[in-house]
């Protein structure tokens, strides 16, 4: 039961663990797909083969997509300007989902590859949460911002001004 004692008083108990749990797996997974990328680059490459012509400069879009990806995982992991980064990711992802994984998943003449159709689109969700919801209480934004317009609306209550 002391166990049980512990937990009831544990940080592990709120919702606010779940989120950062999610954000930085959120946020891992990102880097990981940038990394994966850029050292494999012939799937990314192959991504475009299924997309036809319109996409004419897959060299440049795997840059951006790195550059995109690394620099918002980073930003996840830690919680640092999390809505930007989701917001950032957003296009890139979306475009993962609807241009190349949902396609290749409803038509049968294209082999799909379902788990990483199914993590780019539980990563859209993801990425649309926090654009709305922020990084949560265990992150540097709620460390940073969040302290610092609390202390300040203390201060102003109390008549103390700095």
């Amino acid at each position: 039961m002391k166990h049980l004692e512990d937990y009831e008083n544990s940080p592990l108990r709120s919702a606010d663990t779940v989120i950062a749990g999610l954000r930085i797996y959120l946020g891992f997974v990102l880097f990981w797909k940038a990394i994966e990328f850029f050292f494999n680059q012939t799937v990314f490459l192959q991504y475009f083969e299924t997309m036809g012509e319109f996409w004419f400069a897959p060299v440049a879009w795997l840059h951006f997509v790195f550059l995109v990806h690394v620099f918002g995982g980073i930003c996840l992991i830690g919680g640092m300007g999390t809505r930007w980064a989701s917001l950032m990711q957003i296009p890139v992802v979306g475009a993962a989902v609807f241009l190349i994984h949902l396609p290749a998943l409803l038509n049968t003449s294209i082999q799909a590859n379902v788990a990483e159709a199914y993590l780019a689109i539980f990563s859209l969700v993801l990425l649309l949460f926090f654009s709305v919801r922020g990084s949560g209480t265990y992150s540097i934004d709620y460390k940073t911002v969040y302290e610092e317009e609390h202390h300040d609306d203390e201060q102003h209550h109390h008549g103390h001004h700095a």
